[in-house]
């Protein structure tokens, strides 16, 4: 039997949530990214929490919407303040890992330095 879940289900939240920690995680790990372990949600509710997470920053998506790269921002501020003159830039990257459930998230953080 199926069951129909509420279009603000806990669990979208909950994954929208764990999302969020793993992006602010992330801004604090230098040396590599991070993993979930084992999401069990549709793929439809992992696609729409990472949206989430990168509110009005997303880059672009690979085709097929599994990477999700950020727009590039100041290292360590909010994604919305862009690179301005600065030598360093920063870009979050969330991949969509599995052919199925139960699905992981790894989200890295990149640091780009320029020189002269």
């Amino acid at each position: 039997m199926l069951r129909k879940l509420p279009s603000k289900s806990g669990y979208s939240w909950l994954l929208t949530g764990v999302a969020i920690l793993l992006l602010c995680a992330s801004c604090v790990s230098k040396k590599r990214g991070l993993r979930t372990k084992e999401i069990r949600q549709p793929l439809r509710v992992v696609r729409k929490a990472v949206e989430y997470a990168l509110i009005k920053s997303i880059l672009r998506k690979s085709e097929n919407t599994r990477i999700y790269f950020s727009k590039y921002h100041e290292p360590g501020q909010d994604l919305s303040k862009r690179p301005k003159g600065n030598l360093k830039r920063a870009q979050v990257i969330i991949g969509i890992l599995g052919d199925k459930r139960p699905y992981i998230v790894e989200v890295a953080y990149r640091i780009e330095s320029y020189s002269n």
